[in-house]
């Protein structure tokens, strides 16, 4: 064996740059692969990271808001009654964020409240301190709270020296009595502080998310069809009516927390990264039987010598072990970058739903490890195969017969052919999506949203303005601002859709019969005016106007007042699950502005309507037109200035509409980024074969030259040899994405699965690299000399 080892190492370093180029191609697969499945696995393979998380349940209703798992303290208290089919209930709600000061930045840090049960269930407990009793929910108590660990050491300089600190909140001071680890992510992966939560015994409060663990001996099954029975009898219970009208369902833990859209970008990622997989391994598969062929003298005379068959074979899959070896290792090392490089792109949306770690783990190094062992075996066996054929008088024979005709080896073409035709699929899948993303940017938002820009001013504790004065502060420095043409307070910055209410629509008394979501905004009068939104009738509502008095959207007016006028209408909305109803009056009606990505294209309708900012809660967000893009920063710096201590975001409205383009961005960079990879493979592959054809068959071309063959016709010859390979390769990329087309359709928008330009596109991109990479080889081989060719054969 050590004999065999040493001949392979020898046949590895013969290869000169081939074995160089062979590692960097597979390398780069491997790590890609891998990177792909330590996404997978932390956002669909592995389950939720809490203890027999399998028995992890949420209830879920769907309603025009789509699907929704929170409901009312009533409903929760009589549920957890339910000890046959229920150990334990627990809920959660979202809580005002906490400030804290890291050395003299104001941060805004997320706080979420949790009923004191909520971590025993899950299994977690604090690393530091104790966890949240329920004696912290009883009245009088003093406010505590559990913190990460990344921000007791951030902001304490260690997770153990947080303990006993108070932070400052709006609120008043509140006592850290523990610290949770930074494995921990609930209910996402942002940074948290956790408070306990006290149920708000009223029916109408339904913002509570609930999570149960189900009895022993009970089955998911028998769960859901206990609760079914139950709901209405639960329904009665509490007075709500939302169980009749939403019916529930039960779904388990690992099934909600991601989101099937995000599963779906991470399934585009791994078929592309498959591909590029396989165009490494058709790659260097073609490498390693032209290298054979270029061997084949000195393979026959092995044979000849009496080299056994197997030990041929050996030899060829010991070679391919040693560049596996080599290329794991790198493979290896890319995905531990790699990884850190995919966090840093994750759109926050995705981002938010890690609640495993994605990194470079054991499970990861056994998928590379399984996955080059695959390759290894895609690799070698042809080229195996080959030179255990090799024989002493067929290589003689051979000397004399063309490449450029029948006699070229079918495997080799059948694998350029191939690398070309995954090659031209992934790069039309890559043009569609980059396609995608481009038309979901300049989908219009309904007013011209250049130099508009979002502030948003969220008061800390310790900040020398708060309230009323700090909004005030900052209103007046806006408009009077030189860079500022026109300013205006809101309490909901474009796009957003997480405000509004639901239910049963009248009109003027009378039941519509629809379900409706309305989006709602909260603004001052100037808002319309500032983002350039036009008022089609009527006039927008005064200062100091109720909330009841509202300006509609156009698609909203279009839908229940179709050939009339809405102005002066009155309109009710069944407020998200509890009985009763607010009451609206239409003064005017405004051209629609897009709350979210959903589009007339498709998705559900979101009507969207105005109404009067309430009194201010302390923050404050406000719209505001600048004369350039370019003074953004120097106004940024004047409202930090003016705030003080305040947290202040200032970003564009263009960036916040990108943002909800997230999943779109991913899949486009991701593919675009395989395809070019892919595509510089594919052309160094198809130059590496014409340079070893016509290292070979020096001789014949040598020949042809010396009976009066021309530069020309020799290069003639070879790119036609060439065009070949990429014409077959191209039409048989093509049929295999039109034949996909169907499972990528509904992930498109703006432009066609089998849209003709993007086909065109994609093949002659790669035919045009393809020619590119055939040109030295081509070239090489017209300048070739016959009579030196001649005598040293």
């Amino acid at each position: 064996m050590g004999s065999e080892l040493r001949w392979a190492w020898r046949g590895v370093r013969a290869r000169g740059w081939q074995a160089a180029l062979v590692v960097v191609l597979l390398g780069v697969a491997i790590g890609a692969n891998t990177i792909v499945f330590s996404a997978a696995d932390a956002f669909v393979f592995r389950r939720a990271p809490y203890a027999d998380a399998d028995r992890l349940v949420v209830f879920q209703y769907s309603s025009s808001r789509g699907v929704s798992n929170a409901f009312s303290a009533p409903a929760i208290l009589e549920w957890r009654r339910q000890k046959d089919l229920l150990v334990a209930m627990e809920a959660h709600s979202l809580a005002a964020p906490v400030y804290v000061t890291v050395g003299d930045l104001t941060e805004s840090v997320r706080a979420e409240r949790v009923s004191p049960g909520m971590f025993d269930m899950l299994g977690q407990a604090p690393a530091w301190g104790r966890p949240l009793l329920p004696s912290d929910t009883e009245p009088g108590a003093r406010p505590v709270a559990l913190v990460g660990e990344e921000i007791a050491t951030r902001v304490f300089g260690g997770a153990s020296l947080a303990v006993g600190k108070v932070l400052a909140t709006r609120d008043g001071p509140l006592e850290i009595i523990g610290v949770m680890p930074a494995s921990f992510r609930f209910p996402t992966a942002q940074e948290r502080i956790w408070m306990p939560l006290a149920f708000d015994i009223t029916v109408r409060n339904v913002g509570y998310t609930t999570i149960a663990r189900l009895a022993p001996g009970i089955s998911f099954e028998q769960a859901a069809a206990g609760i079914s029975q139950r709901a209405l009898a639960i329904d009665h219970a509490t007075g709500l009516s939302f169980v009749k009208r939403y019916p529930l369902t039960l779904r388990t833990l690992n099934e909600v927390r991601g989101d099937p859209s995000h599963s779906m970008v991470i399934g585009m990622l791994g078929a592309a990264a498959l591909c590029l997989l396989l165009i490494a391994c058709a790659n260097v598969a073609s490498l390693e039987l032209a290298f054979v062929s270029q061997r084949a003298t000195a393979l026959g005379v092995q044979a000849a010598l009496g080299a056994g068959r197997m030990a041929l074979v050996r030899a060829r899959f010991l070679e391919a072990a040693i560049l596996l070896t080599v290329s794991a290792a790198g493979g290896a090392a890319l995905a531990v970058l790699g990884s850190d490089a995919l966090i840093a792109t994750l759109p926050p949306a995705m981002a938010l739903q890690l609640a495993n770690a994605l990194d470079f783990d054991g499970r990861a190094a056994v998928f590379m490890l399984s996955l080059a062992a695959a390759t290894w075996l895609m690799t070698a066996v042809l080229p195996a195969w080959r030179a255990s054929r090799a024989n002493l008088m067929d290589v003689l024979r051979q000397d004399t017969r063309g490449v450029f005709g029948s006699s070229a080896p079918l495997m080799r073409h059948v694998l350029v052919v191939t690398q070309v035709a995954v090659t031209v699929f992934l790069l039309i899948g890559a043009v569609l999506f980059a396609r995608t993303y481009a038309g979901r940017l300049e989908m219009d938002k309904g007013f011209d949203s250049r130099s508009v820009v979002a502030i948003q001013v969220l008061p800390a504790p310790n900040a020398a303005l708060r309230g009323e004065p700090l909004v005030d502060a900052v209103s007046a420095m806006l408009v009077s601002h030189p860079a500022v043409v026109s300013v205006a307070r809101t309490d909901d910055l474009p796009p957003v859709t997480a405000g509004g209410i639901s239910g049963k629509l009248k009109v003027n008394g009378a039941e519509t019969g629809a379900e409706v979501f309305l989006s709602t905004y909260a603004v001052a009068p100037e808002y319309f005016q500032t983002l350039g939104v036009p008022m089609l009738e009527g006039a927008v509502f005064a200062p100091g106007d109720p909330p009841a008095k509202v300006v509609i959207d156009e698609m909203f007016a279009g839908r229940f007042w179709p050939g009339g006028s809405a102005l002066g209408s009155r309109f009710s909305v069944g407020s998200a699950g509890v009985g009763g109803a607010y009451e609206f009056e239409i003064v005017g009606i405004a051209q629609h502005v897009r709350p979210d990505r959903t589009t007339a294209q498709g998705g559900r309708d979101l009507f969207v309507f105005y109404h009067a900012i309430r009194s201010s809660t302390g923050s404050a967000s406000f719209v505001a037109r600048l004369r350039s893009p370019g003074n953004l920063g120097e106004v940024a710096s004047v409202v930090r200035a003016v705030a003080g201590r305040a947290v202040v975001r200032v970003d564009t409205i263009d960036e916040r509409y990108a943002r909800l383009e997230g999943d779109s961005r991913l899949a486009a960079v991701a593919t675009v980024g395989f395809g070019a990879a892919a595509l510089l493979i594919a052309a160094a592959g198809i130059y590496a074969v014409m340079a070893f054809m016509v290292s070979g068959r020096r001789r014949e071309i040598g020949v042809r030259l010396a009976l009066g063959a021309t530069g020309a016709d020799i290069r003639r010859i070879i790119f036609g040899t060439s065009l070949k390979f990429l014409m077959a390769g191209a039409i048989a990329g093509l049929a295999a994405a039109a034949a996909a087309s169907e499972v990528i359709r509904s992930q498109l928008f703006g432009v066609s699965a089998t849209d003709p330009l993007t086909y065109a596109s994609a093949a002659g991109i790669v035919i045009a690299a393809g020619a590119l990479a055939t040109w030295y080889p081509a070239r090489q081989a017209a300048r070739v000399d016959p009579a030196v060719t001649l005598r040293s054969q």
